[in-house]
């Protein structure tokens, strides 16, 4: 019963003159009042009158808006820079060939590949400029021309290229060759040094060794000089040959028979 209640809009007061039944003040209240304050869909942070939408998006910093181009691009810009913006980056927008007699007109994603690549009018280098070849940049399309008109002189370019590289080469082997002749020679020296001194250390080391033996030899006689007494009583037959054998001596000189005794020098 209360539905056939004729009601006036809560935003009377702001300026709405909407009257009708109580049953529809809730639909007219949400999607019907320009009076009603509603949230920015794309900022998020504002209330605005409904009837001001329009003109909030129109400055607001957030609001995204999709390419006129087609081309699945967004833009979060402001409202009134989207034509401007899509004219800069939309890759699908057609612009013309900045390379000098091209009027080809081709999409902003293939620009630069187009221009750099692909373009008939690019400017590039004779192919055999590193030879020595003066003629500059040229139009890719006249690149062929200008090889089959100075074929000769580009091959002559090309031979007397390599004929400095090969003198060039030339010299650095023969540096090289120096060089190595130059560390052969010292690394000789280097040997032939570390030889000499070696021999001199062997020298002097036998030197002390046989300095150190003739000393112990010198000290070993001055000792074996010593009367060594062996009893007669101990050697029941003294001859000649088992004297020899007993005693391993060659110099029977250095034995004398005295008071039934042998005396005899180490």
């Amino acid at each position: 019963m209360n539905d056939l209640l004729f009601v006036k809009c809560p935003n009377t007061c702001k300026g709405c003159s909407w009257t009708d039944k109580l049953g529809s003040l809730q639909s007219h209240i949400q999607f019907q009042c320009d009076f009603q304050f509603q949230l920015c869909t794309f900022c998020q942070n504002r209330s605005i009158l409904r009837k001001d939408i329009a003109s909030h998006l129109a400055v607001c910093p957030d609001v995204v808006v999709p390419c006129s181009q087609i081309c699945g691009t967004f833009f979060k810009l402001l409202f009134y820079l989207v034509n401007y913006v899509i004219i800069l980056k939309c890759p699908c927008v057609m612009v013309t060939c900045t390379n000098h007699g091209c009027q080809e007109q081709i999409a902003r994603g293939i620009f630069r590949r187009h221009v750099k690549h692909e373009c008939l009018f690019r400017s590039v280098k004779c192919s055999f400029a590193k030879y020595g070849c003066n003629i500059g940049r040229i139009a890719y399309s006249d690149l062929l021309k200008h090889d089959k008109e100075f074929e000769t002189q580009h091959l002559r370019l090309q031979i007397a290229y390599y004929d400095s590289k090969i003198d060039i080469l030339g010299q650095v082997g023969i540096s090289f060759f120096c060089v190595i002749e130059y560390y052969k020679f010292n690394l000789y020296y280097f040997f032939c040094f570390q030889l000499f001194f070696t021999l001199n250390l062997s020298i002097f080391f036998l030197s002390q060794y046989l300095f150190s033996k003739k000393n112990s030899l010198q000290l070993n006689r001055n000792e074996n000089t010593k009367y060594k007494k062996v009893k007669y009583s101990q050697i029941q037959i003294l001859s000649r040959l088992n004297l020899d054998k007993f005693y391993p001596f060659t110099d029977y000189d250095r034995y004398i028979l005295l008071n039934g005794e042998i005396l005899f020098f180490g």
